[in-house]
């Protein structure tokens, strides 16, 4: 790769340099050729006060003027190449002004960014060339266990601001998890029971600090938030398991037990999914977080379906239905699940263990609805055999690969370090634990996952610290698979850029 290439973070895919120089003027400005849309309107005002945040001026918005010297010219057109999706592919070239040529606003966004991310390189100057530029994946991740432990609205929204410079596209929300359901709506009633006193973090967990939760007018908030940024929202709900702090606060306030029972014994953590009146109450919550989400213009859901019942069988929770006569009543009721979501418009994803277990793909009652997205996240281990990526691959999934060695875990982090997501890639999956691979063509995407296992063992500030170059670097590897940088100029050129307005500092606290 050319330097010319890595002075942004992710690099570009191709930048082609020709002699002279551009340099920004201050009577610089943006001229928008072409119909400005509610979509394209919000990216350039966003971009205009993150240039201005970082230096370099306010840059006005102009149509159906012509350029000068020195102006950024944005032409609605679809580029060349498009790489996995031609919505956020664009082109720049540079002379004595700048064109970005790109089909959608997402295009644009990343057009801009670029520019900016080369000023500040340049210090006011980029070298004249072209650039053609699309990523290698189409969804680019972060994955936040908002469950365990509970974020801010600053946190998260200082989050997405990092995310939007990195061009990261998707949060996932995760908010139930066994240890806490941290978002409130306003009105929690279904069938006439309020259901707000599952709301909270787990009385029980060692360490226990808080009870904190995220309203809704703190969610519309963050809502508004990802939408500037040109990030979307994807909620997690997980069922039926790692479902600890609901099925405990149900069986407390209403004394309705709907934990799993087997002949092994009875689990804290997962729903009787076979029992009629436990899936008629989940679903009815669920359907009541799906109509708000829904409604706030998602397109897609995590239902979960990993680990279900691990704690209660040895962390082989789900070997222990497929060999026990539990995994087609399982699969049919992730399939219920993921009818519900689809009736509010959005697409399911679900976690690769609960996926054709055992490579299991021809059994008629283990089939799983074809919209179901397979975020990978493990290979199994011994006793517990989980599908290959190929397999489901072949079986027509569309998968996410979410790299187990470049996880954060809050609590046991020593893993993950900023070398390995530097070697991230996303056609690289996990097979098993012990660390076979297996490589698998993947244009859908790729996540970053922040877990919580842990939760009150770091601070917020701390995760941010702890994140804060592992984000950055699994960020390019995601845009662009032939980012080769070493640790050392991937470092050098993450200082050089500098921070984010409103987001993180190398330290974790929030930027100015």
């Amino acid at each position: 790769m050319t330097a010319y290439q890595n002075q942004a973070i992710p690099a570009v895919q191709c930048y082609t340099a020709n002699a002279g120089v551009y340099s920004l003027l201050p009577q610089s400005k943006i001229v928008y050729a072409g119909q400005c849309t509610p979509a394209m309107d919000c990216v350039l005002r966003f971009m205009g006060n993150l240039f201005a945040a970082k230096g370099w001026g306010s840059l006005p918005v102009c149509t159906g003027q012509e350029s000068q010297p020195g102006d950024i010219i944005i032409r609605q057109s679809a580029p060349a190449q498009a790489g996995a999706d031609k919505d956020q592919a664009y082109e720049i070239d540079i002379s004595d002004r700048v064109q970005i040529t790109a089909q959608a606003a997402p295009g644009v966004q990343y057009a801009l960014t670029t520019v900016l991310q080369l000023l500040i390189a340049g210090n006011g100057a980029l070298q004249q060339g072209k650039i053609v530029d699309f990523p290698d994946v189409r969804y680019r991740i972060v994955h936040l266990d908002n469950g365990r432990k509970y974020f801010g609205v600053g946190w998260i929204e200082a989050l997405l601001r990092e995310m939007s410079m990195l061009k990261y596209n998707q949060l996932e929300l995760d908010l139930t998890n066994d240890e806490g359901f941290r978002f409130r709506l306003d009105d929690m009633t279904v069938d006439g029971v309020d259901y707000g006193f599952l709301i909270g973090g787990n009385e029980k967990l060692e360490g226990y600090e808080n009870d904190d939760f995220l309203t809704q007018s703190d969610m519309d908030k963050i809502f508004e938030t990802a939408n500037a940024c040109g990030v979307e929202i994807v909620p997690g709900m997980n069922t039926p398991g790692h479902m600890r702090q609901i099925l405990e606060r149900m069986r407390v306030n209403t004394g309705k037990d709907y934990r799993w029972k087997d002949p092994e014994g009875v689990s804290e953590t997962a729903l009787a999914f076979a029992d009629e009146a436990a899936v008629s109450f989940i679903h009815g919550l669920l359907a009541k977080y799906a109509a708000y989400f829904a409604g706030k213009g998602c397109r897609f859901f995590d239902i979960g379906a990993d680990e279900v019942a691990n704690e209660l069988h040895k962390s082989e929770g789900i070997g222990y239905l497929y060999h026990n006569g539990f995994y087609g009543t399982f699969i049919a009721y992730m399939n219920q699940t993921a009818a519900l979501v689809k009736r509010y418009g959005m697409s399911p994803r679900m976690w690769n263990d609960g996926c054709y277990y055992e490579n299991d793909v021809d059994t008629e009652a283990y089939q799983l609805d074809k919209d179901i997205a397979c975020q990978y996240w493990s290979g199994g281990w011994e006793g517990y055999v989980t599908a290959d990526p190929s397999t489901l691959a072949n079986k027509g999934m569309k998968l996410v690969n979410v790299y187990r060695d470049c996880y954060y875990i809050v609590g046991k982090n020593e893993s993950t370090t900023v070398e390995k997501c530097l070697r991230f890639s996303n056609n690289v999956f996990h097979k098993l634990t012990n660390g076979e691979t297996e490589t698998v063509p993947n244009d859908y995407g790729s996540c970053f996952a922040i877990w919580c296992d842990q939760p009150n063992f770091e601070d917020a500030k701390t995760i941010a610290a702890g994140i804060y170059l592992c984000m950055r670097a699994m960020g390019s590897k995601m845009w662009n698979g032939g980012d080769t940088r070493s640790l050392e100029a991937f470092t050098a050129d993450v200082e050089r850029l500098g921070l984010v307005p409103g987001g993180f500092t190398p330290e974790g606290a929030l930027a100015e």
